[in-house]
């Protein structure tokens, strides 16, 4: 559930994470999460001092997205639902977000359509190895919220 906030913190840093720690939350159903977590909560450290706190669960509903930098506070809400979307932006003034309601599976395929069409190799956001890096910090999360440790990556 947590990989749109992966990827977000890799587009939004333009880095890719060097170390994750996680943690499991509380489980208020056994039954219901025996083969699931009900959250999870995970902190990714990027190269210069930058951080990112992740939060998903299946009991507790959150769709936001915040940036902060030293001057700049921007912030979606909701941010991974299907919309509309709304946010703001912060710094010497205040700047509101309002992003129509798109059908964003529905303009994704009909643009893959026209790239697997088109005889040009595909984009190397579309090859399968951005999936492949999301998974590879997704499977770190785990095993930091599992052992308790820092996960280099």
């Amino acid at each position: 559930m947590g990989i749109y906030c992966v990827q977000a913190a890799r587009y939004i840093t333009g880095q890719e994470p060097i170390s994750v720690t996680a943690q499991f939350g509380p489980c208020t159903d056994r039954a219901k999460y025996c083969e699931v977590e009900e959250h999870i909560s995970w902190q990714m450290r990027f190269p210069d001092d930058v951080y990112m706190t992740g939060y998903a669960g299946y009991s507790g509903y959150l769709d936001e997205l915040s940036i902060r930098t030293a001057d700049t506070i921007i912030k979606l809400d909701p941010a991974f639902s299907y919309g509309p979307l709304h946010g703001v932006v912060r710094d010497e003034n205040e700047h509101l977000l309002d992003i129509p309601h798109e059908h964003h599976q529905w303009k994704q395929m009909e643009d893959l359509g026209r790239l697997f069409l088109d005889p040009a190799p595909l984009p190397e956001v579309i090859s399968g190895r951005e999936g492949l890096r999301d998974l590879k910090i997704l499977l770190a999360i785990y095993q930091a919220a599992a052992s308790g440790r820092e996960i280099s990556l």
